[in-house]
């Protein structure tokens, strides 16, 4: 018998999902160390309706940092320390 909703700001909702999406949605929070199915899928949801957006000039630093580091370009620890802290 499923538990009474004794919280009044929170919303019970049912949801249809197929057995196979099921196991692996309980493989999945068991893996990432969640307490129960709930507390992962509610986490879950924040997620997609916080999604971080990235600005276009992010995106675009990105993208520059991704293809230095295929071409083999990098920088060292002690050249982003001198440009970046004042130690």
């Amino acid at each position: 018998m499923p538990k009474a909703n004794t919280n009044p700001e929170t919303e019970n909702i049912n949801i249809r999902l197929s057995e196979h999406l099921l196991a692996e949605l309980d493989d999945t929070w068991k893996d990432r160390g969640f307490n129960s199915r709930s507390e992962f899928i509610r986490q879950s949801i924040r997620d997609a309706v916080n999604q971080t957006q990235l600005s276009a000039a992010a995106l675009e630093a990105l993208l520059e940092s991704s293809q230095q580091a295929r071409q083999g370009e990098f920088v060292s620890r002690e050249e982003i320390r001198e440009e970046f802290l004042d130690e």
